[in-house]
């Protein structure tokens, strides 16, 4: 009898240490990262020809590097490391980011087997776009971007934003979670990364809409639903009147807090749907960014052309606090004079509340002279109580009054 409990015994010790060992999980081919909320990116670290250690953002958004293979680097990790480029000269150019029309010069070097290792898995690239990628992007974080190549068609790329790190599968042997949702990857100009989506969403009065249509995925693009210039929504969001406006370089971007369907059943709280209705260079005007993806663990299936999305409770969302609101914009005339070409309109806006309008020539500020306010001068007269702002309007020179809400929120 005691034999027979001792067997028992350790047959169940055996067995525990046997389902241990199975729930070992190896971890060595994943790439880890940490989100800074003022560049809020997807920035993991990588080895470049096995030799340089650099931290890139990926960006599904990227379309020089799907179409041509290339990375883009900054100078400055070139100019450390000469041996990356080999001199492989093919050209100069301008460029400008899809959301900057502010151009920087670029140097591209081509017909080079530059490897880039993720984990334990590596990937060829045949080019490198040098630009000045820090002064920029104005990034502290990242060291330039990456894509996944074009010529990859036997991998699963994981983004696991329930313990934010990257990993790359085989997908000949990769099984999907079982409460994983696959959609077809559909394939363009600029790249696979675009996915058809059934979202239904409501406001806070209960209104209802439906935006059933065909995503770009943007991995390097924090916000989470943004329709463009040309999305057919935009003339019903910007007749509402629950829109927050957020100052975006020297223009604006307004955004709606809804609460999404996904799929009939899927609930999504707290989503936002930005809208932007100023020209732009993003090629496709429904997009779809981090803030969405990272209420999942997302898979893109290179070889079968499949998205997989994984539900994920742990939902928390990347705000940058340094964020502010949009009061009014000026554009400057070949005179060098200053008029507003939009104001916010939403009614806790005190630049509207004093009464400035759309064509208004602004002359001064608290006694600065418009032309003269620098970036520091203007956080000072921020600070102030009561602005007097002095404009032109139909000839004649007034002054307005700003009261200054310094409880204003901030942060996106």
């Amino acid at each position: 009898m005691k034999v027979a409990r001792i067997f028992y015994l350790l047959f169940f010790v055996f067995l525990n240490v046997l389902c241990g060992c199975k729930q070992q999980v190896d971890t060595s081919n994943r790439s880890y990262f940490t989100f800074d909320l003022e560049d809020r990116k997807v920035v993991p670290l990588v080895q470049l020809n096995d030799s340089v250690a650099v931290k890139l953002l990926f960006d599904t958004g990227d379309g020089i590097g799907y179409k041509r293979e290339f990375m883009t680097l900054d100078n400055d990790i070139l100019s450390a490391n000469p041996s990356l480029s080999r001199n492989h000269v093919l050209g100069t150019s301008l460029l400008r980011t899809a959301w900057n029309p502010s151009r920087y010069p670029a140097i591209f070097y081509d017909s080079i087997q530059l490897k880039l290792k993720l984990g334990r898995t590596e990937f060829v690239y045949s080019g490198i776009c040098a630009i000045p990628y820090k002064k920029q992007m104005n990034s502290t974080v990242s060291d330039g971007v990456f894509n996944i190549p074009k010529s990859d068609t036997t991998h699963v790329w994981e983004l696991n934003f329930e313990n934010n790190y990257m990993e790359v599968h085989s997908a000949d042997s990769y099984r999907f979670p079982k409460d994983c949702m696959l959609l077809p990857l559909e394939d363009s100009e600029y790249g696979p990364f675009f996915v058809t989506l059934p979202l239904k969403v409501c406001f806070s009065d209960q209104n209802t809409l439906t935006i059933h249509r065909k995503f770009f995925i943007d991995t390097g693009y924090a916000r989470d639903i943004v329709l463009l210039l040309g999305a057919q929504e935009q003339d019903y969001l910007h007749q509402r009147e629950d829109a927050v406006w957020l100052q975006d370089l020297d223009r604006y971007i307004r955004y709606y807090t809804v609460t999404g369907t996904l799929f009939d059943d899927l609930q999504l709280d707290s989503l936002r749907l930005y809208t932007l209705d100023y020209k732009n260079s993003v090629a496709h005007p429904y997009l779809i960014g981090l803030n969405f993806l990272k209420r999942f663990n997302v898979f893109f299936d290179m070889k079968n052309k499949r998205l997989g999305l994984q539900p994920i409770d742990n939902f928390q969302r990347l705000v940058n606090p340094l964020y502010c609101r949009f009061h009014y914009s000026t554009e400057k005339n070949k005179d060098g004079r200053f008029f507003v070409n939009c104001v916010g309109d939403y009614k806790e806006n005190y630049y509207k509340t004093a009464g400035l309008q759309v064509g208004d020539e602004i002359v001064a500020i608290a006694g600065i002279p418009y032309d003269e306010i620098t970036l520091e001068m203007g956080n000072q007269v921020r600070r102030l109580s009561v602005l007097d702002v002095d404009i032109v309007r139909d000839g004649k020179l007034q002054t307005l009054y700003v009261k200054v809400d310094h409880n204003e929120p901030t942060g996106d």
